[in-house]
């Protein structure tokens, strides 16, 4: 175990002296002992669980031991641990299971009343600390047949077992209207397109949570997580997708559910689960958080479509990270 010698040199190199008083209140432990543990459980949080991007989130509470021999810190997604004489130990905690809940068809792209849409939709997971395995899950519903106020695809899975990391779980969904085109071709560019982003996305993060500076790199990394991977899945690829299959393009969206999403639904009964009247009673659904919001409407080409999805979260389940 470090020394407090080695700890004051590691928090201020360079200065002869530093406050333990002040160490022990910022890392919020009673003990010089408690304060080498949590020390050494920031710096495995910072180093190998990449901060808040990594596999735990961010912190939920602070550092405790209930014995004096072993001290935990707990974060949105899991926690580390440190048992004095020993390295830390981290852990997820866990899964989720998403599916489409139902697609409900408002209106028709074709002016004979009835379409003949299609759904392609990813799972994205990006975890900074699998560089370029990243967990990416695109799925194909369909073609089917549809008139104004059908709901279809029902309870159809999206993945299952996927074991999120801070920066949570994203579905991206494309809808299209069969015209012509090859709808598996356009499943493949699509996937292909967003792996490639989500993997450079992921390399941004990294990079900046490995930069040294734990404010800057969280803020680096922060830009990098929120506009890069959404502006590029965003920007045009399913337009010309459908152009170059002859297929009409109806819209696309990305479901964003974020490590507070998946804590809260772990410990809710209900799930926030919703039935709207003006669909089938057999379709439940959690996202989206607001569906009567129009942003939510997939409708290009004159159709209107909305797409429901539901999340489940697994009851805790220890998963080591590190």
């Amino acid at each position: 175990m470090r020394s407090i010698k080695e700890l004051v040199h590691s928090e201020v190199p360079g200065q002869a002296s530093i406050s333990i008083r002040s160490l022990l209140h910022n890392y919020g432990v009673g003990s010089l002992v408690g304060l080498i543990a949590a020390h050494d459980i920031d710096v495995a949080y910072r180093t190998r669980a990449y901060d808040r991007f990594g596999p735990l989130g961010e912190p939920i509470g602070g550092v405790f031991s209930q014995d004096g021999r072993t001290y935990k810190r707990d974060f949105q997604l899991g926690s580390i641990i440190k048992p004095l004489g020993e390295d830390c130990k981290g852990s997820t905690k866990y899964k989720v299971y998403a599916q489409i809940a139902g697609i409900r068809c408002y209106g028709t792209d074709d002016p004979g009343g009835t379409d003949e849409p299609y759904l392609v939709a990813t799972l994205i997971n990006i975890n900074p600390m699998k560089g370029e395995d990243q967990t990416i899950n695109t799925k194909l519903f369909g073609p089917f047949q549809t008139r104004a106020g059908q709901t279809f695809c029902k309870a159809e899975s999206l993945g299952e077992g996927e074991i999120p990391a801070g920066t949570g779980i994203r579905i991206h969904m494309a809808l299209f209207d069969k015209e012509g085109g090859n709808h598996e071709e356009v499943r493949e560019d699509v996937e292909e397109y967003i792996r490639e982003a989500v993997k450079t996305g992921a390399v941004a993060i990294a990079t900046a949570v490995g930069a040294g500076d734990i404010n800057t790199a969280s803020s680096v990394a922060g830009d990098a997580l929120n506009s890069k991977p959404a502006r590029w899945i965003t920007a045009g690829l399913s337009h010309a997708v459908a152009d170059i299959w002859a297929d009409d393009f109806l819209g696309e969206k990305v479901y964003h559910i974020t490590a507070s999403d998946i804590q809260r639904l772990s410990t809710s009964d209900s799930l926030n689960v919703r039935n709207d009247p003006g669909l089938d009673p057999d379709v439940v659904y959690n996202f989206p958080k607001d569906p009567n919001n129009r942003a939510w409407l997939f409708d290009e080409e004159g159709a209107t479509y909305r797409v429901y999805v539901m999340v489940q979260v697994s009851s805790p389940i220890e998963t080591p990270c590190f």
